[in-house]
């Protein structure tokens, strides 16, 4: 009988117990905050890569507005090496109509992504485009 009134002290003193207790919140909530962070990381390089992608078209842009580039191949080519260590899949375009420049780059989301925490978004595009008129 002694036996038993101990088995059960120790079992009420271990359901009243709180040790752990910070643990078994934290094997809840830190999926959920790493997942959450995770996603923060990827929209924001997504968003970063995209103002970096803009200065750069803004830039060869110019360039050939001013004649420093000779071609609008030239500028896709000047487009593609500045863009190519973080967009392996990147497309762009430049046409000139009417003395108006216009580049138009397109990078799948994936591309842009370190992490890759929304799968969600794999098959969008971040397009940039600019115009600039010719000074020549």
């Amino acid at each position: 009988m002694d036996s038993l009134k101990q088995i059960r002290g120790r079992m009420a003193g271990f359901l009243r117990a709180e040790t752990g207790s910070i643990t078994v919140e934290t094997v809840i909530w830190l999926p959920l905050f790493l997942a959450l962070m995770s996603a923060i990381v990827d929209i924001s390089m997504v968003f970063h890569r995209e103002s970096t992608m803009l200065r750069v078209i803004q830039d060869a842009n110019r360039a050939y507005s001013v004649g420093r580039i000779a071609s609008s191949d030239a500028v896709e080519r000047s487009v593609l090496a500045a863009v190519t260590s973080y967009a392996e899949n990147a497309s762009v375009s430049t046409t000139m109509v009417d003395g108006v420049i216009s580049t138009r780059l397109q990078v799948p989301t994936s591309d842009l992504m370190p992490i890759y925490a929304l799968p969600a978004f794999s098959n969008r595009w971040v397009v940039v485009e600019t115009q600039q008129f010719a000074e020549f």
